[in-house]
């Protein structure tokens, strides 16, 4: 049982460290995109929607990295309210 929770572990890294190369990669076609905008070597038209798919992949690979994280407080009744940090 140890061994197979061991390999779990180990798959959800590689996943992870895959997930964060792959975001990398898109934040610099992100940067190439509006820079080849802004230079006129692409057209506006094709190089927005370019842009928008690109930030769009882009931030699931960044959640499937677990770089977004929503934390919530689970001591109180409303979920994720907090009276404390509204004072």
């Amino acid at each position: 049982m140890a061994r197979k929770a061991a390999v779990k572990r180990i798959k959800r890294r590689h996943l992870r460290t895959l997930s964060g190369t792959i975001a990398f990669i898109l934040f610099l076609d992100i940067l190439g995109t509006v820079g080849g905008i802004e230079c006129d070597a692409i057209p506006l038209k094709e190089g927005m929607i370019r842009a928008l798919v690109i930030m769009a992949l882009w931030v699931l690979f960044i959640y499937l990295r677990k770089g977004i994280k929503y934390e919530r407080n689970r001591n109180s009744k409303n979920s994720g309210y907090d009276k404390r940090r509204m004072a």
